[in-house]
């Protein structure tokens, strides 16, 4: 991947984010341009996967940071019959009139549902499992011409050589990889940014995990 893609690609989250200020998925024809995903993080499936704990805090924590930020929010579960339903710490942290999808196929959304969403949005993504529900949505995304962002510490599979190799194919195909908290910090730009103080407390508890998972 290019520097000159790179830099375009925090050019375009960082505009993004501006121009979805206020914006509620709810009340507009047009949807957001800038979304944060939450793939799959239900309960009876997340303790079966590597490095459970660090995930489930980096999940909780952007659920916090996109509520306070009010960044429209996309929830999926994975057949909860089977797998449960969305964490506690997750679904506490949704904005209202956020709708929680439940679905079979393994990208988080059909292509219904992107062609709503203006071309060149971009999708923030953290969930399970990275070599199969967040790769699949990535494919999806970028062929629709949309932009992703992964979180790598807040993607996770069974094995950790399967998210490892996931990884390294999400960077390849054009999925721009970064930590959460390097991506608030984006987001804010300014330490006078007005949700600044609201945001530190959970820049300083992610500064607690430790041996966080990266690439």
């Amino acid at each position: 991947m290019s520097n000159i893609f790179l830099l375009n690609s925090i050019k375009t989250l960082r505009k993004n984010f501006i121009n979805t200020s206020n914006i509620s998925i709810t009340s507009h024809k047009i949807l957001p341009t800038l979304n944060f995903m939450f793939c799959d993080i239900q309960d009876k499936h997340y303790p079966t996967l590597f490095d459970s704990v660090n995930y489930v805090k980096t999940s909780s924590y952007m659920a916090e940071a996109s509520k306070i930020l009010k960044i429209n929010q996309i929830v999926t579960e994975h057949k909860p019959e089977v797998f449960g339903n969305t964490i506690k710490e997750v679904k506490d942290n949704l904005l209202e009139g956020t709708k929680i999808i439940t679905k079979t196929r393994f990208p988080m959304l059909d292509k219904a549902l992107i062609s709503k969403f203006n071309k060149d949005s971009t999708f923030v993504i953290v969930g399970a499992e990275t070599h199969i529900c967040v790769l699949q949505t990535t494919i999806e995304l970028l062929e629709n011409n949309m932009n992703v962002v992964i979180l790598v510490d807040g993607v996770t599979s069974y094995l950790e050589s399967d998210r490892k190799i996931a990884l390294e194919v999400l960077r390849s195909i054009g999925a721009y990889l970064t930590t959460s908290q390097s991506l608030i910090y984006m987001l804010m730009g300014d330490s006078n940014h007005h949700d600044f103080k609201s945001l530190l407390p959970i820049m300083k508890r992610m500064n607690g995990r430790k041996n966080i998972m990266l690439v």
